[in-house]
């Protein structure tokens, strides 16, 4: 069976295994005005589990951004859902 969407908590365990790993992601997420952001090939750098964020780096330039995880609508070219 071919797979539809992600569940958010699928898409955390990945990600914590994408930090372990240190291999690149390929995310879209919103921001706080509703704006679309690609992060296609950045690396995870640190995640809170409590404060349900994860901090992504882009391995072009070292830019840090910090990613609310209920921002996440899109993980892998499929879409996430809580």
């Amino acid at each position: 069976m071919r797979r539809t969407a992600y569940h958010l908590t699928e898409v955390l365990r990945l990600l914590a295994k994408a930090e372990r790993d240190r291999s690149t992601i390929n995310l879209k997420a919103w921001t706080s005005d509703g704006k679309t952001v690609d992060y296609t090939g950045w690396l995870v750098r640190g995640s809170s589990w409590r404060g349900g964020f994860h901090r992504l780096v882009n391995p072009a330039n070292a830019e840090v951004r910090t990613v609310p995880d209920i921002y996440i609508h899109q993980f892998l070219g499929l879409p996430v859902y809580l």
